[in-house]
């Protein structure tokens, strides 16, 4: 069982929502299936920092209770050197830096299921770039690798394996960024909206001819 968490503008980067990753032939000649995911990241200033670590610090505690679950995090939360335990980790700890963002947290967050995935314009729906659900050309801006975005993400733990893994249910636009790589609980357009009316609109353009 896991707990759904909604995040407020964060960085996006590899993002690949409007369409899979390709599947991957593993070693022993297994196929691993391709997701839908992305990369989110917070800065040390972000305010919901503290919440990432309380939410995964209660699943874990979920399933292991809580003098278990203090340890888990002690040994896995943010650890490079553990990164196959714990899906949220120290950018510190990475070979690589992300270029702009020295310091903070990062995960990937991924799903079987296309997420859902909303424009700047409140409740403007898509499946693919640039245009809506109904077909027609979008009014508002979306999303794509290094925007900021809100995102409706589900924190899942595996009590059998001990790995906490995170589960992408929507995302929607939230502001511009600098291009960054990439192309059972689930996400509502309320998860995604923030309380301004106001949001980036587009020119309106002609319909797609099919």
């Amino acid at each position: 069982m896991g707990i759904k968490l909604n995040l407020r503008k964060v960085q996006t980067a590899w993002l690949n929502v409007f369409e899979r990753t390709k599947d991957r032939e593993n070693n022993d000649g297994s196929i691993t299936k391709g997701t839908y995911n992305g990369t989110f990241i917070l800065t040390p200033e972000h305010p919901q920092i503290e919440e990432l670590r309380d939410t995964v610090f209660a699943v874990v505690s979920e399933a292991l209770g809580e003098a278990a679950a203090e340890k888990w995090m002690k040994q896995n939360y943010g650890e490079g050197k553990h990164m196959d335990k714990c899906a949220v980790r120290d950018i510190a700890e990475r070979d690589n830096p992300f270029e702009d963002f020295p310091e903070g947290f990062y995960f990937q967050a991924k799903n079987k299921q296309q997420p859902l995935i909303l424009t700047s314009v409140k409740g403007e729906k898509q499946v693919e770039p640039d245009f809506n659900i109904e077909g027609e050309q979008i009014e508002g801006e979306q999303v794509y690798s290094g925007c900021v975005a809100n995102i409706s993400i589900e924190i899942w733990f595996s009590e059998q394996y001990k790995v906490l893994g995170a589960k992408l249910n929507g995302i929607k636009f939230a502001g511009e960024g600098k291009a960054f790589g990439g192309s059972a609980v689930s996400a509502s357009v309320d998860d995604l909206e923030d309380d301004e009316d106001e949001a980036p609109r587009r020119e309106r353009r002609e319909r797609r001819r099919r």
